[in-house]
């Protein structure tokens, strides 16, 4: 009624949604054409920073993907960082849960203290702090397990 509604958008956006569940159904699976649907979600997404910084946060932290595309998820990022070179934050977070997800634990954290310093907003830094201390949190936890399990401990 506003005249702001775009159907074109709203259209790529459902699109975009319905190919992101079908990638994460393949990627589950273990299926083979998940490659080809996340290139197709990368193509749909390719002017659209937020889009392609959800690409790759799904890839990193969707539940029972046992291969996760971080090529994928990086070129994600990388786009995103060439749509949006003047707000970074969550696109530095977002590269730091996929190496924090996908084993580089420590240096995920790194650029998460990186991205926390970085930050220019309010909004910014507090979404940059919550990532830093759930990786601290998930790190001392898995910390306190290993010792745990060193001393013979359940």
């Amino acid at each position: 009624m506003s005249g702001r509604y775009n159907f074109d958008q709203t259209q790529k956006s459902v699109i975009a949604a319905e190919q992101m569940e079908k990638y994460l159904v393949l990627a589950r699976q273990d299926d083979t054409n998940s490659a080809v649907v996340g290139r197709m979600l990368l193509a749909i997404r390719t002017n659209d920073a937020p889009g392609l910084c959800d690409l790759a946060y799904q890839i990193a932290t969707a539940p029972f993907i046992v291969k996760r595309d971080v090529a994928l998820a990086s070129a994600a990022l990388d786009r995103a960082e060439q749509l949006a070179p003047t707000n970074t934050t969550d696109i530095a977070v977002d590269r730091a849960i996929l190496l924090f997800q996908t084993g580089r634990e420590e240096e995920g954290l790194a650029r998460a203290r990186q991205a926390l310093a970085s930050a220019q907003s309010q909004e910014a830094k507090n979404e940059a702090q919550t990532c830093v201390r759930a990786m601290e949190a998930r790190l001392a936890a898995a910390k306190t397990n290993q010792n745990k399990a060193a001393e013979g401990k359940p």
